[in-house]
């Protein structure tokens, strides 16, 4: 466990080296290798981004009574963090979720817009170009109620992948697991596989190594799921639970097609109404996933890992929250 900053949690994290790391969430912080520090003037919370020490985007959203959900983004440069104006539709609610850099000038941003509960939900795409974000045209199956993006993956200017879900609303009551590509032209849908049986299925994040590497994580039912992209199509991979409640991965990073790092929570199955929420790690080695032990700050009793980065095949850091203050675990 590393020592962590003080405040609230976190929710995203971008590390370009084992002494180099952004996290934001309640509060932004940077790590040098021996102590975080607060930054002052924390961007919207919900996703983070970093090419370099001194190049990162911060993507989420702000609300207003007067305006509802709106999209923010801001560029850290190494000293400060600068506001940037994000176009939307006035009227409907837009949230961004995550965004990936794949250069100081090239980013993708993923989200949702729509009317929430009064109405239906479609993807959202955001793209910068290092001088201003322009909003990109996304599928939404046409049979979707609901349908939100929470994670994305750019390898290059020209291949992105994002994930999330979709439902068919209250006449349907299925959720889906959501993945699509964009290839330099436009957005596709691809199908992603639903385990059997399964009635509320969703991808929460997705980490590319390559064109033809893709992991994606999230939750089918109560157990965790996980989903490979070879270059052709989604596979479901098997991966373990812990205890016997609820388990889910909320990110990913992968450092090479054979390494990758999922963290999330598991609520425990105790025999009682009270069953605390617990930090949950797994990893991936080429050949399966296994349980990677991970323990919670005392006094935490509700905790979880919500995001990791991986600058190195043995360098990681996983950032979350608890009851007790922000939760920051490194894997070396």
């Amino acid at each position: 466990m590393l020592p962590s900053p003080t405040g609230g949690g976190l929710g995203s994290v971008s590390c370009t080296s084992e002494t180099a790391c952004v996290a934001v969430g309640a509060i932004a912080a940077r790590w040098n290798g021996g102590r975080w520090s607060e930054l002052p003037d924390p961007p919207a919370t919900g996703g983070i981004s970093c090419t370099s020490r001194t190049a990162c985007i911060g993507v989420g959203e702000h609300y207003c009574s007067c305006s509802g959900h709106t999209p923010r983004a801001a560029r850290w440069n190494g000293r400060e963090w600068s506001r940037q104006r994000v176009p939307y539709t006035t009227g409907v609610n837009t949230v961004l979720s995550a965004v990936s850099c794949t250069s100081a000038s090239a980013c993708t941003a993923v989200g949702y817009t729509g009317l929430g509960s009064l109405g239906s939900d479609t993807v959202f795409v955001e793209r910068f170009d290092g001088r201003r974000w322009s909003i990109q045209s996304a599928p939404t199956p046409a049979w979707a109620e609901h349908a939100f993006r929470s994670g994305v993956s750019c390898v290059s200017q020209t291949v992105c992948t994002a994930v999330g879900m979709i439902d068919g609303g209250p006449l349907d009551q299925l959720t889906r697991p959501l993945a699509e590509r964009w290839n330099g032209r436009q957005w596709v849908v691809e199908h992603t596989p639903r385990p059997g049986g399964t009635t509320t299925t969703q991808l929460n994040s997705v980490s590319c190594t390559s064109s033809n590497a893709c992991t994606a994580v999230g939750q089918a039912d109560d157990g965790t799921l996980v989903e490979r992209w070879n270059g052709n199509r989604w596979q479901i991979q098997q991966s373990p639970n812990l205890g016997a409640y609820t388990n889910t991965l909320l990110g990913v990073s992968c450092a090479s097609a054979k390494v990758c790092t999922a963290v999330g929570a598991t609520d425990l199955d105790i025999g009682s109404d009270v069953s605390p929420a617990q930090p949950l790690a797994e990893r991936w080695d080429g050949r399966q996933w296994s349980l990677h032990h991970v323990t919670a700050p005392a006094p935490a009793f509700e905790s979880s890992l919500d995001a990791i980065s991986c600058a190195a095949k043995n360098v990681c850091v996983a950032v979350g929250g608890s009851n007790a203050g922000p939760i920051v675990e490194g894997y070396s």
